[in-house]
């Protein structure tokens, strides 16, 4: 089995990304699966063309994109993927989108193919603090 994690890079004026230096961080191998590794630049559009030339390049089985959600006191895996920009502050690139479509022909929104709320108890269960986040905005 192989699984993709991504992380982005820095980004409004930081020096890190907690997410990008967590998914660096991450063994190889976990549990015989093969983890390949991926830096995403945080600017809309061209993030998700590096990701989607990853999966092509790579046929991994399975995708993690892991982000930063400033403030939240728990790792909340996301149960839904909303297809909107909607920027509060400037990418990489400076550019602010508001309330743009993701994916021009896509669906409103994708559920995650994951088990969340496994993952959710599993994490609490071994002493780290989770809850479900329906969206990357919203706790």
């Amino acid at each position: 089995m192989r699984i993709l994690f991504t992380g982005f890079d820095p980004f409004g004026g930081e020096k890190i990304n907690p997410a990008g230096e967590a998914v660096k961080m991450m063994k190889n191998e976990i549990q015989g699966a093969e983890i390949l590794k991926l830096e995403v630049p945080t600017v809309f559009g061209k993030a998700g063309e590096v990701l989607k030339k990853a999966v092509e390049q790579y046929r991994p089985d399975a995708v993690v994109c892991v982000g930063q959600a400033g403030g939240r006191a728990a790792i909340t895996p996301e149960m839904i993927a909303v297809n909107i920009m909607d920027a509060r502050i400037p990418d990489n690139a400076g550019n602010k989108p508001c309330h743009e479509l993701i994916i021009k022909e896509g669906r409103e929104a994708y559920f995650s193919s994951l088990p969340v709320k496994d993952i959710e108890k599993n994490l609490n269960d071994n002493g780290i603090p989770s809850s479900v986040s329906y969206g990357a905005d919203n706790e």
